[in-house]
């Protein structure tokens, strides 16, 4: 969980019921959901990058590799390509 100065949310990331990794914010009184849309084998890691202010989330996706989730024109994914 952190606060993300930018658009002034609070944010927390984790493994949704669906088994993607799913967003949830606070921000002027309004509690938001978001499901990121790729199915993952763990809870995502998230960190609000302070060089860039770029928010980052890190999981195992579906076929086992390490994948990185940021925010770029909408939510984008790169698989890292190592297998745990």
């Amino acid at each position: 969980m952190f606060y993300d100065p930018t658009n002034g949310e609070e944010e927390i990331y984790y493994e949704g019921a669906n088994g993607d990794p799913d967003m949830s914010y606070w921000k002027g009184g309004s509690l938001g959901f978001f499901d990121l849309g790729m199915q993952t084998c763990a809870s995502p890691a998230a960190l609000l990058n302070t060089a860039d202010g770029e928010e980052e989330t890190y999981f195992c996706n579906s076929n086992g590799d390490l994948t990185e989730g940021y925010w770029g024109s909408g939510y984008q994914f790169l698989d890292l390509g190592t297998t745990f």
